[in-house]
């Protein structure tokens, strides 16, 4: 091999590292915000978008008062779950008083929106919103990365380039 597809191979390699720590740390800060469902739970359909049908996000006016108002949430019937100390007041919120068995997707829609409108009421949170269900793509639907043009991360040998001569990000 010649100077130039060495270097070409250390650089691609630096790059695919580079793009898994990029990867690693997004992944951390979107867990944050995205928390997995509980393996049984299936998700409900509430305003056309899929959100978990026990769990809502509610984040506090003020977070010194966490103690104060989960004691009052738990008085009618909400469970703190989690508390979030990136984002100061955020708190995951499980909305059920008890087991909901048996109960259809449409019941447990009108349920959750009825229970996300009682924290709302209440004035404790900047907002109350359904814990919506996230999706990560294995490629991006971006037309750039199919079509060629971000061929630093797809290159099939487009415009008569080397083939394979990328990061392999779908890999990553």
């Amino acid at each position: 091999m010649d100077f130039f597809t060495t270097f070409l191979k250390e650089m691609i390699i630096k790059l695919a590292r580079f793009a898994c720590l990029i990867l690693g740390v997004w992944t951390m800060v979107a867990g944050v915000a995205a928390v997995q469902p509980d393996a049984g739970a299936r998700f409900v359909t509430l305003d056309g978008v899929k959100v978990h049908p026990e769990q809502i996000l509610a984040r506090l006016r003020d977070p010194a008062m966490v103690d104060d108002v989960t004691r009052r949430m738990a008085a009618k019937g909400f469970n703190v779950k989690r508390k979030y100390h990136l984002v100061p007041g955020l708190l995951l919120v499980d909305v059920r008083p008890g087991p909901l068995v048996n109960i259809g997707q449409a019941d447990a829609a009108r349920f959750l929106k009825r229970r996300i409108g009682e924290l709302k009421s209440s004035g404790w949170f900047v907002y109350v919103e359904p814990d919506r269900a996230a999706t990560l793509y294995a490629e991006p639907d971006d037309a750039a990365y199919h079509d060629g043009r971000l061929w630093g991360l797809l290159n099939y040998g487009q415009f008569g380039g080397v083939e394979d001569a990328d990061i392999d990000a779908a890999e990553a």
